[in-house]
């Protein structure tokens, strides 16, 4: 029988100015505690307009509330684009309407979004915003090419609402730096693991799935891959886990005895990972979690062998990502790892400011017919 601990509170430090690399001042003006403040307050904006982008999502793609067919949610972008961007067309409200009325409870994400306290006028100005950044993406970038679209793209990104979606697919990445780093340090140890923004399948943009409830993968695919791939032991792997939104965190009170996992990989290499792990993942490792801002905070009294922090990085803009990457210097072990997924210049030339080198970067292809590809890099952090 395993012993959980649900929740672990660590002692949490804020970020000050002296533990800012004097090359990285100048990126934050003469008031560095006035920038922090402001940090704090775009965070907790951009979580909650995140949560109602779930809500979007979620009223667009549910079965569960209405005998309405579902709207994906980038046609429909495509659909308000076309008509105007003006107007929520009829079939979208006509579908709220009946989330607004229904009777259900006991549903995890339907009784989740009835506490946003939805109106229709906040409907229709969050569903204005959440199109506009899908057509942004899906379609007005499609007019640029190459680096020009990935940066516009990028920019989008970094002004998005903080989204808590999760999927199984997004571990594959990881799971493979995790193998070059066995074969670039095959001797190292991984004992001591951070999961930054680990995320929850709640309602995401696409492929909503209800048959089960929401489900966070990451600290548990993270601890089978480096179990398998020798980089840990059972008997001393410890993980932890750091979140903005406390639905996350939430989560790691009670998991389930088991987790589903849904895939469809496209590329030989892909099917091979996700048949180690089955249709079925058990919670066999105790994992512990709670809600931390990584761009104005740190775990002060812990330090890691391994910090994972993919799909966190690419919200945020120069500065924040400044913050990050200070933030998770802070928490790792001289000689520890940081794994994440941003390729921009910009990472590496603030991870070299803080004594954390690129060890090795590549990209990882997900799907050859759909053009889809991930990241992987891998730092690691100066002995001294």
């Amino acid at each position: 029988m395993i012993a959980w601990l649900h929740l672990l509170l660590l002692a949490v430090s804020a970020l000050q100015l002296e533990h800012v690399p004097p090359s990285l001042r100048p990126l934050f003006g003469e008031s560095f505690d006035a920038k922090l403040a402001q940090v704090e307050q775009s965070s907790h904006r951009r979580l909650e307009e995140g949560e109602w982008e779930h809500l979007i999502h979620y009223v667009l793609q549910s079965t569960a509330f209405t005998k309405h067919p579902p709207i994906e949610p980038a046609r429909g972008a495509r659909q308000w684009h076309d008509a105007g961007r003006k107007t929520v067309p009829a079939a979208v409200t006509a579908r709220f309407k009946d989330f607004l009325t229904t009777t259900i409870r006991g549903n995890p994400r339907i009784d989740t979004l009835r506490k946003l306290k939805p109106t229709a006028e906040r409907f229709t100005s969050e569903y204005q915003r959440v199109m506009a950044f899908l057509y942004d993406k899906e379609f007005a970038s499609a007019e640029r090419q190459g680096q020009q679209r990935r940066d516009h793209i990028a920019s989008l990104y970094q002004t998005r609402g903080h989204s808590s979606d999760s999927s199984v697919e997004s571990h594959y990445a990881v799971d493979v730096g995790l193998g070059v780093l066995r074969e670039l340090r095959p001797h190292q140890r991984l004992h001591e693991i951070l999961i930054v923004g680990p995320g929850l399948d709640f309602a995401p943009r696409t492929a909503l799935e209800e048959q089960t409830p929401p489900q966070s993968y990451q600290p548990y695919m993270v601890a089978r891959s480096l179990l398998r791939r020798g980089l840990s032991t059972r008997q001393n792997l410890r993980v932890h886990c750091v979140d903005l939104n406390p639905r996350v965190v939430d989560f790691f009170r009670h998991p389930p005895a088991k987790l589903t996992l849904r895939y469809q990989p496209e590329e030989s290499a892909h099917e091979q990972f996700f048949q180690h792990f089955g249709a079925t993942l058990t919670p066999d490792i105790a994992v512990t979690a709670e809600r931390l801002n990584i761009l104005t905070a740190a775990i002060a009294e812990r330090q890691f062998d391994l910090i994972v922090a993919t799909n966190i990085l690419l919200y945020f803009d120069s500065e924040e990502l400044a913050l990050a990457m200070i933030n998770l210097r802070r928490m790792l072990r001289p000689g520890g790892i940081l794994l994440h997924n941003d390729l921009r210049g910009e990472v590496e030339s603030y991870a070299n400011a803080l004594g954390l080198p690129v060890l090795h970067a590549r990209m990882v292809r997900l799907s050859a017919k759909r053009q889809l590809h991930d990241a992987v890099v891998l730092h690691q952090a100066s002995q001294d």
